[in-house]
């Protein structure tokens, strides 16, 4: 998918898949019901239209989950997608996402698995990369305070963790900052 930015700071994604631009399938329960018990169809059909049915709505299913997890992560992370700020990233995990989405969390990890997205920026990054724990976050802060500030190594932790809610918005315990 490509991913783009308004003018309100809202993200939208477009399809750049033909097979999953293509939509869903549209089942029409109550004509199938009608035609099979209607008699039109030999039994030999019937048994057969089965598992084309149950293939259909698992496809439909699979792609409803990725449609799903693309908005809630693009709602998620739409401050880092607007500004390209490492630091206006959102935790989310793929545990979080599927409670979210109640499926089980294997579920998202295959249905993210080798997807990539084109960032409004023009780079191309793997889905998964948009999960990010708090741990991630804050380590990535860190390592830009780091980097940034002469004197990090002699900074209180009451200070870094300061830093750390106002500039990420995440508190985190001392221990866990050590």
């Amino acid at each position: 998918a490509r991913l783009g930015v308004d003018g309100n700071g809202e993200v939208h994604f477009e399809l750049m898949s033909p097979h999953l631009a293509r939509g869903r399938y549209d089942i029409h329960y109550d004509r199938l019901s009608a035609l099979t018990e209607g008699g039109e169809l030999s039994p030999e059909q019937k048994r057969r239209l089965k598992p084309i049915i149950r293939r259909l709505e698992l496809v439909n299913w699979r792609q409803n989950t990725l449609f799903r997890i693309i908005d809630l992560l693009c709602h998620g992370q739409r401050g880092f997608l607007a500004t390209r700020d490492g630091l206006k990233r959102s935790p989310i995990t793929q545990r979080q996402m599927a409670r979210k989405l109640s499926v089980a969390p294997s579920t998202v990890n295959r249905a993210i698995q080798d997807r990539s997205l084109v960032m409004p920026w023009g780079e191309e990054v793997l889905l998964g990369e948009l999960f990010r724990s708090r741990k991630d976050i804050c380590v990535d802060a860190l390592e830009r305070l780091g980097a940034e500030e002469k004197g990090f190594s002699k900074l209180a932790d009451r200070e870094l963790l300061g830093w750390l809610k106002d500039m990420v918005g995440v508190s985190v315990p001392r221990r866990t900052l050590n």
